[in-house]
């Protein structure tokens, strides 16, 4: 999951890119045992610790600048 996250994530400009992934470092170093859901239509990755994706406790949805 972790290759198709990055993927996503580098389609965006550097700067973008970059905030994202320190963002996403943030969010797996300080949440444990959360689950990263990639939703590529929607353009964002939730953090849920549920098993639906109706039960995020965060979303990551980059822009571009």
């Amino acid at each position: 999951m972790a290759e198709n996250i990055t993927g996503f994530l580098s389609q965006y400009g550097d700067q973008v890119s970059a905030n994202a992934l320190k963002l996403r470092g943030v969010l797996l170093d300080n949440l444990p045992g959360v689950r990263e859901q990639l939703d590529v239509p929607a353009r964002m990755v939730a953090y849920c610790y549920g098993q639906r994706y109706a039960e995020p406790v965060c979303t990551l949805i980059p822009s571009v600048l």
